[in-house]
């Protein structure tokens, strides 16, 4: 069975949990017997750790000729030959024009295909006219009409009825983890590294944007700094445009020197940062289904989450605590689990216990070769 993944950026910096769910998901396919994989994705931010971890697939580079809007080289001959050979196609996100061209090919060639938007098919933030227009020029065509539609969480799938998708063809598979990635551990060298001192922080992993709430956190972070004097805040991932205004207004609460910013880490350094961390905050004001929660989970580390993360199910007696998306409730949700710190550790481990359960990859990838067959038979 040759099975061929599609995702516009395999970029770990800027390309968040697509990234890191369409190399899992290939290098977990390519393990199973009598299955061949490929990855098609456009030729930037791809590393050498990266090629390395993907030494066993075939990786097929689409030259980028617009980095602001990920736009391929439209007659790169690479797209349809690699869709031409595949069993089954596997397109990861939407709004991506890498998408869109590889399903005029896929109609051509009348191959079956899925579909894994991970949360991203409402018409949400900016570029909402854009989002459109793509819609309207064969984005709606392409969920519609796919074989079958991957959503990560439950919540998920109501956004497909808005695509007239049947919901026969909706098939539930979560984000998965890789519990090897975060067996590092070292929290003197990463004090030392980032010269955090030996205060206790409270953790932010993800892209300055919007959506990710990074500005929630940082307001309600001021409102309970006198409250817990020793704590500081710190901010681990890409700028998305956010920073800027986020350093002016840490200075204007002036908690500037309890913020810190620290770019995109990946491997050893952001394990050890977790291991480190009192807390994990997800201040999301939209996510499907955040993988920092499991990541978190993995290393033991309590975790306060929006109800807008699409994983309630890892609250209440598996551990975590969700709150909803706003500056009010994110602080007395920060503050409640700072005065209950003898909580910390059975939270911890009731999150690992239960992801450790529910989100590997071992027994995620069954749902994915299940599905192939059957659409193959």
């Amino acid at each position: 069975m040759k099975i061929l993944n599609i995702n516009s950026s395999l970029d770990s910096k800027s390309g968040g949990g697509t990234t890191e769910r369409t190399m899992q998901l290939s290098l977990n396919l390519a393990a199973e017997k009598n299955i061949n994989v490929s990855i098609l994705t456009l030729d930037i931010g791809i590393t050498d750790t990266v090629i390395n971890k993907l030494n066993q697939i075939n990786l097929i580079k689409i030259p980028c000729i617009n980095k602001r809007f990920m736009v391929p080289s439209i007659f790169n001959k690479k797209i349809p030959d690699s869709i031409k050979k595949a069993d089954v196609i596997h397109l990861m996100s939407h709004w991506t024009v890498i998408n869109l061209i590889s399903y005029y090919w896929i109609q051509k060639y009348n191959k079956p295909y899925v579909v894994c938007p991970a949360g991203a098919l409402p018409i949400y933030g900016r570029s909402k006219t854009l989002k459109k227009i793509y819609n309207f020029c064969g984005g709606r065509a392409l969920i519609k009409n796919a074989n079958a539609n991957i959503a990560i969480t439950e919540d998920e799938i109501e956004n497909f009825f808005d695509y007239k998708v049947n919901s026969k063809k909706i098939t539930v598979i979560p984000n998965g983890i890789d519990s090897e990635a975060f067996k590092y551990k070292n929290n003197q060298y990463i004090r030392d590294k980032f010269n955090l001192k030996n205060n206790p922080f409270i953790l932010f992993v993800g892209r300055l944007n919007y959506i990710k709430g990074p500005d929630l956190l940082l307001k309600a972070f001021s409102k309970i700094e006198k409250k817990f004097p020793n704590y500081n805040l710190i901010f681990l991932g890409p700028d998305n445009d956010m920073k800027n205004g986020m350093l002016f207004e840490s200075k204007k609460l002036e908690i500037q020197n309890k913020v810190k910013f620290i770019d995109y880490q990946d491997g050893q350094i952001k394990s050890m940062l977790y291991h480190a961390a009192d807390l994990l905050v997800i201040p999301s004001r939209s996510e499907a289904m955040s993988i920092v929660v499991l990541e978190a989970a993995i290393t033991e580390t309590p975790v306060l989450m929006t109800t807008s993360c699409g994983l309630d199910q890892l609250t209440g007696k598996n551990g975590a605590i969700a709150v909803n998306p706003d500056i009010s409730s994110i602080k007395n949700g920060i503050s409640k689990m700072l005065e209950n710190k003898k909580d910390f550790a059975s939270r911890g481990k009731k999150l690992k216990q239960y992801v450790e359960a529910k989100f590997m990859w071992k027994s995620i990838i069954k749902k994915y070769v299940i599905m192939f067959e059957n659409i193959l038979s």
